[in-house]
């Protein structure tokens, strides 16, 4: 858990007591893929591998943001490059924040980075990768933190233009 008084947040693993909590943002196509507006989906993603993170005020207990990875890549291994592949890496799936609030939606990357650069210290390899999937116009979100390759762009049926990039991490914190 990560607490953060200057803000009166926590950021933490979620749990089961938090399944009947709601959450929606006003991004359609992210509300998709959680239809019943509560933390029921991601919770019950942590059974198929997923890591989710949620992002509570404290002041008012209220889920204000998500954030979900995984160290595999089946949803993503038919896009990568073999090169890719085979370097230790993190997914970086998803990022919503329920208010359009830019603080709490950079919160949520800073926090994935250092789950980023934890893992990669635990790894043996010279390089770690961060892979993540977004729409074109977010790209900068990332960037300005870890330099990104684009491996592929794509037209996506809900999220319009995307891209799979994958970003190299090659010095410990």
């Amino acid at each position: 858990m990560l607490k953060n008084d200057e803000y009166d947040i926590e950021i933490r693993r979620i749990n089961e007591n938090d399944i009947s909590r709601g959450f929606q943002t006003d991004d359609e196509a992210f509300d998709a893929v959680n239809p019943s507006g509560t933390l029921k989906e991601f919770f019950n993603s942590e059974q198929i591998g997923f890591k989710v993170y949620i992002l509570k005020r404290m002041k008012d207990d209220d889920v204000s943001g998500i954030v979900r990875l995984r160290n595999e890549f089946d949803e993503i291994k038919d896009m990568l490059a073999r090169n890719y592949a085979k370097t230790p890496a993190i997914y970086f799936s998803r990022l919503g924040v329920k208010e359009k609030c830019v603080r709490l939606g950079n919160m949520l990357i800073e926090f994935f980075l250092h789950i980023a650069y934890e893992e990669f210290a635990k790894s043996e390899s010279d390089t770690f990768y961060i892979y993540l999937k977004c729409q074109k116009h977010k790209i900068p979100l990332f960037a300005k933190r870890i330099p990104f390759d684009t491996i592929v762009s794509y037209e996506d049926k809900h999220w319009g233009q995307c891209v799979l990039m994958a970003g190299q991490i090659r010095e410990r914190r």
